[in-house]
């Protein structure tokens, strides 16, 4: 993610005027969105909201409502899977809680901020509005599935 972008964002959240057409380009650069219309994404930015987190600060916790996915604008986190599987960071452009979007289950794991992180909190509800006016990020959205899949796959199965 481009630290001109991201920072153009940030200032013109604090000013109001110009945040959605900012965040629209900073949602523009993660891959889930790429190749989206301009209208597509200023649709996303004003349908999700900017969640900032300080370090150590839970942005979600294994068993809470499944209610929502994070996408993360700033900032790194730490996944927190459980007993006996490595811990994985993930940084911006990185999608957290993606399996709310498709069934709302409880969280499967924690995931805490070990910096200062932005995020695009999008509800279950609203992404099921988007995935129908823009069918590509469902499709993107079961690639990262599955990519991430084939990663644990990998883990399990002993060298």
């Amino acid at each position: 993610m481009k630290a001109s972008t991201l920072a153009s964002a940030q200032a013109a959240a604090a000013g109001g005027a110009g945040a959605e057409e900012a965040w629209a380009n900073v949602i523009a650069e993660i891959p889930l969105f790429a190749g989206l219309s301009d209208r597509q994404l200023r649709r996303i930015a004003r349908l999700g909201t900017i969640r900032r987190f300080q370090p150590q600060s839970e942005v979600v916790t294994k068993g809470g409502a499944g209610d929502a996915a994070y996408i993360v604008l700033d900032g790194v986190c730490e996944v927190i899977r459980g007993r006996g599987r490595p811990r994985v960071t993930v940084g911006a452009g990185s999608i957290i809680g993606e399996l709310a979007l498709l069934d709302g289950a409880p969280r499967s794991a924690t995931v805490r901020a070990t910096s200062e992180v932005t995020t695009l909190r999008l509800e279950r509800k609203t992404f099921l509005r988007i995935i129908r006016d823009a069918p590509i990020v469902m499709l993107r959205l079961l690639e990262t599935l599955a990519a991430r899949l084939r990663e644990a796959e990998t883990d399990a199965v002993p060298a």
